[in-house]
Formats: C-alpha cells, sequence, structure tokens
C-alpha cells in the first residue's frame, strides 16, 4: 500500500485573523514555515553522538568503497584463464588469504593453484574469481570442481559501492544509522552539524498542578507539559523547560520576554483562545511581536496561534490536550524541522475504510482518534473512530492507533467511506 502524505485542504480566505474567516490547515503551516529560517551556528560532533543530528554539509567520498578487491564468500580463488573448457579441475592449494591479510600466507603465489581465501580477504591481482566452498571437494591439499566460474563470481570490486568523489550524504540530512556506517566506512570520526533548535515551553494555567501534588477543587494535572517535552526529546533539540505559570498577565508577559531571549522558538500550551484569562496574543503584540496565525479550521485546535517576537517564532497551542498533541504534529514539528534545516519530513498517511458514520460541520478538517480493527479483501486498513473523542479527552487518544482525517467540506461519514489515516 503507497503512503503518501495528509492533504490539507484550502477552503476558506487567506487571512490571519479578521472577522469569522478559519485559515486552512496547509496555509497556516505554509505561513510558519515561512517564518522558519535554518539556525546559525554549528558544533562538530563524533560518530557516536550523529543520531538525529542535522548535518551541515555534503559528504562525498574521499575513496571508494570498497577500497580494494575482496572475496564476497569463502572459498576458493582461482584464475579462469588456466582452466581448461570442460570440468572437472583439479588444482593445488597453495596459499590461504583471510581477512586483514596484506600477504598470502602458507604457500606460494602459483597461478595455476588455487588459493583458500575467507570472506572480505583482499583477491590478489592473479586471480580472477571465487569458487563457493560448498562448490568444491577438498581431497589431499587439491581441490575438485565440475564448472568454470565466470570472471568476477564472488570477487567484490573496489568501487562497485561508490566512487571516490561520489556524494554519499547530502546536507540538511537527518542522520541515522544508515549514514553513520557509510561515515564510519569512509573513515569520518567526527564531523559537523548544525547546532541544536532552542526550544522554550511553558504551560499557562492557574488551575494546573504538577503530578505529585495534592488536588484541590477545580484544579487538574498539568499533562501537557509532559506530553510536550516528550514530542520534542529529538536529539536536535535543546529544550528549555520554564514549567508552568498561572493566569497574570505581567508574569506571562516576564516569562515570554524571557524565554524569547533564550530561545529561537517558544511553543506554549494554553491561553490563546478568547476568555478572561487567554493573555497570550495580546502579550505577543504588546513585546513588539506580530501575529501571523489565529484561528485555524482544524479541529481540535481551532485557537492555534503562530507569530514572532523579534527573530523568535511563537507558537501558541491549545490548552486542551489532543488539541495540543496534534496541533505540534501538523504545525510545532514542521516549523522546528525547518529551524533545524532537517530534510523535509511528509506527514505519513494511508487510505482506510470508515467503520462508522456520523454527521458533522464541514468548515474544519478533523482529526479523530480511530482504533484499526481489521482489514478489506484489499488489505485496506479499516478504522472505528471514537465516539466520545474530543478535544480534551485522553483515553481515546490513549487507545488509538492514529487519527482518522476527516476533511473540510465532508459534512457526512458513511460506514465504508474511504478516508486518511495517520498512525501514531
Amino acid at each position: 500500500m503507497k503512503n503518501q502524505s495528509v492533504q490539507l485542504l484550502k477552503t476558506q480566505p487567506d487571512d490571519c485573523c479578521g472577522g469569522d474567516n478559519l485559515l486552512p490547515i496547509d496555509v497556516a503551516v505554509a505561513k510558519g514555515l515561512a517564518l522558519a529560517k535554518p539556525v546559525e551556528g554549528f558544533e562538530t560532533v563524533s560518530l557516536s553522538a550523529l543520531q538525529g543530528r542535522s548535518l551541515i554539509n555534503d559528504i562525498h567520498a574521499g575513496f571508494p568503497l570498497p577500497n580494494f578487491n575482496n572475496s564476497a564468500m569463502d572459498g576458493y580463488a582461482v584464475n579462469t584463464e588456466n582452466l581448461n573448457d570442460k570440468g572437472p579441475y583439479r588444482l593445488e592449494v597453495t596459499g590461504r588469504m583471510a581477512a586483514g591479510d596484506r600477504d598470502i600466507t602458507a604457500g606460494g603465489t602459483v597461478v595455476d593453484s588455487a588459493l583458500r581465501i575467507l570472506t572480505g580477504a583482499l583477491v590478489p591481482p592473479q586471480y580472477d574469481a571465487v569458487i563457493m566452498q560448498e562448490n568444491v571437494q577438498v581431497k589431499d591439499n587439491h581441490i575438485v570442481f565440475d564448472n568454470r566460474p565466470k570472471v568476477g563470481t564472488n570477487i567484490r570490486l573496489a568501487g562497485e559501492d561508490c566512487k571516490k568523489g561520489d556524494l554519499v550524504v547530502a546536507s540538511g540530512t537527518l542522520l541515522d544509522a544508515r549514514h553513520i556506517a557509510m561515515l564510519a566506512a569512509q573513515g569520518i570520526a567526527e564531523t559537523s552539524v548544525r547546532r541544536k533548535v532552542r526550544v522554550a515551553i511553558f504551560s499557562t494555567g492557574s488551575e494546573l498542578r504538577l503530578p505529585g501534588e495534592v488536588l484541590q477543587t477545580g484544579q487538574i494535572y498539568n499533562s501537557n507539559r509532559y506530553a510536550l517535552a516528550s514530542q520534542l526529546n529529538q536529539p536536535f533539540i535543546e529544550v528549555f523547560d520554564l514549567g508552568t505559570i498561572r493566569d497574570d498577565f505581567e508574569l506571562l508577559k516576564s516569562t515570554t520576554a524571557k524565554a524569547a531571549e533564550m530561545a529561537d522558538i517558544i511553543i506554549t500550551t494554553g491561553g490563546v483562545s478568547v476568555g478572561d484569562e487567554d493573555h497570550m496574543p495580546k502579550i505577543v503584540t504588546d513585546l513588539g511581536g506580530q501575529l501571523h496565525v489565529m484561528k485555524v479550521a482544524i479541529k481540535p485546535g481551532k485557537p492555534v496561534t503562530v507569530g514572532t517576537i523579534g527573530k523568535t517564532i511563537f507558537l501558541g497551542l491549545p490548552g486542551n490536550p489532543v488539541a495540543a498533541f496534534i496541533n505540534q504534529i501538523l504545525i510545532g514539528r514542521e516549523i522546528i524541522d525547518k529551524l533545524a534545516d532537517n530534510a523535509p519530513r511528509a506527514i505519513t498517511s494511508y487510505p482506510c475504510q470508515a467503520q462508522f458514520s456520523r454527521q458533522r460541520s464541514s468548515a474544519r478538517q478533523e482529526y479523530v482518534p480511530a482504533k484499526v480493527v481489521g482489514k478489506t479483501p484489499a488489505g485496506i486498513p479499516i478504522v472505528k473512530a471514537f465516539k466520545k473523542a474530543s478535544s480534551a479527552t485522553l483515553l481515546p487518544l490513549v487507545s488509538s492507533d492514529g487519527f482518522v482525517v476527516l476533511p473540510v467540506g465532508l459534512s457526512k461519514v458513511r460506514q465504508g467511506d474511504v478516508l486518511q489515516f495517520i498512525p501514531h
């Protein structure tokens, strides 16, 4: 089944926050990306610490791989020119080569003889094929075999993997074990990567308490702080956790100003809607910042806000935990990847068949926690949406396998409809 990136449909005018217009999610993401420029600065990091870091320069092969002809099998090296047209053939074994040997051992270099050779060993130039040991009989220090091998059989040729000068890892690559293996094979012990993206986070809300504290009436535990920190737990991110800030305008303002001085991007949860204690949009503008995104056509998460304070990006996520969770995936991750100069990572989705039906308002693109409950005869996953899922309910999120996407313009979902599914 072919994966594809989620289609984020534009259905409303491109307007930041005027009137009742809702900004389409794809436009909101594009506006956020337009604000982001790769952070400046780099650091030199050893191979053991490169996982998940963004390469700052192209890496070209300094020498070919492999850098010498070597045996692909345990067996016997022969010179095919000295074999008659028809077998069986009988050759004396006059030497031995193992991986790491620089010279033939335990014998001479007679070209009409065979050489015992092990996987990875250098193939001397007088031999042009290797016969697998399973295909010979060994008798009295001789080998007997029936078929004449072709030139190059079971030999890894110098440069067949890559040639000197080939691009082996491109700038901007988010390094993983594959790339690190190539760098190691090229003898590169350390390399330059872009410095980490500095992300300052804090939660807003006088009702929030830390897990482990005793709750009083009207209070809840702060789940957003830990969920967001977990989502940001990436090797290319440095998190500055400023904690939980009560709904006090001046305290929130001073905390935001502090965050803007230390970070490339500020991510907050709560305080971005239209309630009496939703101070964050005004704080951004009071600090001389600009708001570029408000009121997005997404459910959950309509009040998500994107702006700037000086050179620092501000991302205000809703306070409801599911809304904060999905908007960090759809918007926050994209912006941070741009800051890190990571190669774009499309949000993976695939077709699914609905095993549910519902009426809905079609003005916003909706992301509903859903469970995979089977497959169609064609192999398409069948998903069932959680009935009681909302922006504030964590259990459906925890119990789900991902989100089923209900696009703008779809007012009724019927059993059997083909939709898109984003797996966790």
